[in-house]
């Protein structure tokens, strides 16, 4: 078992930054409503720039993006 750490250890020496996490931290609640705004389509340009830049640097918050324009279409 020691051996097993050992190879971890040396692996996240060699390659840690490759193989850091990230955070999977929920949006803020005026994040969120920039993104319902976004998926409406309500947003100026500047504001589109800004919520691409947030889904840029917090990729797992496309998918809360992709369920509000989901939504939109359901309830269409």
């Amino acid at each position: 078992m020691a051996n097993q750490f050992t190879i971890l250890s040396r692996f996240l020496d060699r390659y840690s930054d490759d193989v850091e996490g990230r955070s999977m931290e929920e949006p803020t609640a005026e994040v969120a409503q920039k993104l319902k705004n976004f998926a409406n389509g309500n947003l100026s340009e500047a504001e589109r720039k800004d919520v691409i830049a947030l889904l840029q640097t917090n990729p797992n918050w496309v998918s809360l993006l992709a369920r509000e324009a989901k939504a939109l279409r359901n309830s269409a």
